[in-house]
């Protein structure tokens, strides 16, 4: 990142994995602001993800699982009930708060607004980056990290979308893989392929190392390999 702003190098990252979706960063703030829009946190996501800032609040966000897991309100009381009783995602609260114990904690209280933005600026840094891709593009970002790392090993949570593509990697500071969940698959129309790839800024560097000089993050293998195989 010393040769190019990071800016461009997204540019060159969108353009060589051949994302359909933009780049998103994720900036945690204390600044307050006001806005009368009320959405789910997948579909401000989503949104995004197509190419417009948004800023999530505690205001803003319409949905028990956004509020809970970015952090704005605590609502596992209301989730239990949610997920046990209506939405009967756990067989009842039992196997519900055992899940929440070993799932990673949303940030409560510590922040009251998170811009996701798609215009990255060099002095902006975001505390993560959000990717959007089929099973492939996915593996050539895995790929990407892994190999100046080799010792990079990504949990998978069972998550809604939010948590998954912004609560985990900010906690953990561990790269994540989310699979978005039916309901906002649905409610966003992801394609059925699309999965979420969120990398925590410290890991950025070895992201754009890794994806323009690993045969694994390329699209295709290479020529001299199909030559070897066929020996």
């Amino acid at each position: 990142m010393k040769e190019k702003n990071f800016k461009e190098l997204l540019k060159e990252a969108r353009k060589f994995l051949n994302f359909k979706y933009h780049p998103v960063g994720v900036y945690f703030s204390q600044e307050k602001y006001e806005g009368e829009e009320k959405f789910f946190a997948c579909v401000g996501l989503k949104r995004a993800l197509c190419g417009e800032e948004i800023i999530m609040t505690k205001d803003t966000i319409s949905c028990f699982g956004g509020l809970h897991w970015l952090g704005f309100e605590d609502m596992s009381s209301g989730l239990t009930h949610i997920l046990t009783e209506i939405e009967k995602l756990f067989k009842d609260q039992k196997v519900f708060k055992r899940w929440l114990e070993l799932v990673p904690a949303p940030p409560l209280g510590k922040f009251s607004s998170i811009k996701l933005s798609p215009s990255l600026k060099d002095s902006d840094i975001p505390s993560l980056l959000i990717f959007a891709g089929n099973p492939h593009q996915i593996h050539r970002i895995h790929s990407a990290l892994i190999y100046s790392s080799g010792d990079l090993i990504i949990p998978h949570y069972y998550s809604a979308l939010c948590q998954g593509a912004i609560t985990n990697p900010f906690i953990t500071d561990i790269p994540s893989i989310t699979i978005p969940d039916t309901f906002a698959r649905e409610i966003c129309g992801f394609e059925m392929e699309t999965i979420i790839f969120s990398i925590p800024y410290r890991w950025v560097e070895a992201f754009f190392d890794g994806l323009f000089n690993s045969d694994g993050a390329k699209e295709k293998i290479l020529p001299s390999l199909k030559k070897f195989l066929k020996k």
